[in-house]
């Protein structure tokens, strides 16, 4: 489908977004929520591919692919998506497992400084940060990932699933009483 607001990180048209708007707001609302996303779109889809360009002449891995995360709109919008099809919800579950595998990422790295900070090296630590950002990478050494930090990742995860999978339903429910 090309009338897609943005391909690459609102892959939902102007009408599929007023619609799954409509489940949660009131329809004038909706309507003009799905209008402002589709006009910024160009602007979106423009700085994403200036930033890219910048990001491959600089080098930097994964230039091409990186999500950048620009949309900001009702956090029901993604589940109300998800409720009203198969192939939207195929959609909006792509951009939630990108964003679930950050989540999971960021919880991680989050046990690790903890556990730096826990090992009585808060000082140390911040000198090796101060360093490491003088680095080529800027990433400061952290202690290496243990079973207990990804099981708490991976239980941040799945709760945060379990909920997506709540709402994905409330809407579903929603949508079948129009």
């Amino acid at each position: 489908m090309s009338d897609f607001v943005d391909r690459d990180e609102l892959p939902f048209t102007t009408e599929e977004l007023f619609h799954a708007a409509r489940l949660f707001m009131p329809t004038n609302a909706a309507r003009m929520l799905a209008k402002h996303l589709t006009e910024c779109g160009p602007g979106v889809i423009s700085a994403r591919a200036e930033r890219r360009a910048g990001w491959r002449a600089a080098g930097i891995p994964g230039a091409d692919t990186m999500l950048l995360y620009p949309w900001v709109y009702p956090d029901e919008l993604l589940p109300a998506r998800a409720s009203l099809s198969a192939d939207a919800e195929r959609r909006a579950l792509a951009l939630m497992d990108d964003h679930w595998a950050g989540l999971r990422m960021a919880t991680v790295e989050k046990g690790q400084h903890a556990a730096a900070e826990s090992a009585g090296i808060t000082e140390i630590f911040r000198q090796v940060r101060a360093a490491a950002e003088a680095s080529a990478d800027g990433s400061p050494p952290l202690p290496p990932q243990t079973g207990e930090m990804e099981a708490a990742a991976d239980a941040r995860v799945a709760e945060e699933r379990r909920r997506w999978d709540g709402e994905v339903a409330r809407f579903r429910g929603r949508a079948s009483g129009d």
